[in-house]
């Protein structure tokens, strides 16, 4: 069978994109549409798309039939539908980055545009969009503490907890507790051990 040709502008795709981490980017909606050239009619189109660090959702699984993923939370899927559809599906496709990860990914997308009609032969391209995922500084995470029963007269009691942190090594992070109730408990009677 022929190879499919190479084509350069069947896809519009937007310059980098960039987001914070844990947020997602939605294509579409802010100038960096990803559109299909109207040069492919009504032809059928088999689309590849996949990230390394992320999920990807389409804005519609409407006409569409799949050959990997479903098209909700996918780090790769591929599918066919007919090229007027295409737009439709990638507008509003989004992008969400892996939790709590950030670094460098890239959206590729592969399509290949069946021969139909006028136009004789196969055509294929393939196309990337960069996306950096900025770090933030998420806030530690700290066990519910149960409610403390001393009961009078006995001088001691202690509790456990935990405590983690996305960006910082438990070893590394500070923990500073306080008294609600200075005269009952004093501060300086309060110690923490890991």
């Amino acid at each position: 069978s022929e190879q499919p040709t190479e084509a350069a502008n069947l896809l519009t795709v937007p310059a980098a994109q960039s987001t914070a981490e844990d947020v997602a980017i939605v294509f579409g909606a802010n100038e960096n549409s990803i559109s299909l050239s109207a040069d492919a009619g009504s032809s059928t189109v088999i689309v590849s798309l996949w990230v390394e660090h992320g999920a990807l959702t389409v804005a519609t699984g409407e006409l569409l039939t799949f050959q990997k993923g479903d098209g909700v939370d996918d780090v790769a899927m591929a599918f066919s539908t007919i090229a007027p559809q295409l737009n439709s599906t990638l507008n509003g496709l989004v992008y969400t980055p892996d939790l709590n990860w950030s670094g460098s990914d890239v959206l590729t997308i592969d399509i290949l545009v069946q021969p139909s009609g006028a136009q004789r032969e196969a055509l294929t391209e393939s196309r990337t969009v960069p996306i950096e995922v900025l770090a933030t500084n998420d806030a530690p995470q700290l066990s519910n503490l149960p409610n403390l029963v001393v009961n009078q007269g006995v001088t001691s009691a202690s509790t456990s907890f935990d405590l983690a942190d996305a960006e910082t090594l438990s070893a590394d992070l500070l923990v500073t507790v306080a008294s609600s109730n200075q005269a009952l408990l004093p501060d300086s009677s309060i110690t923490v051990q890991a």
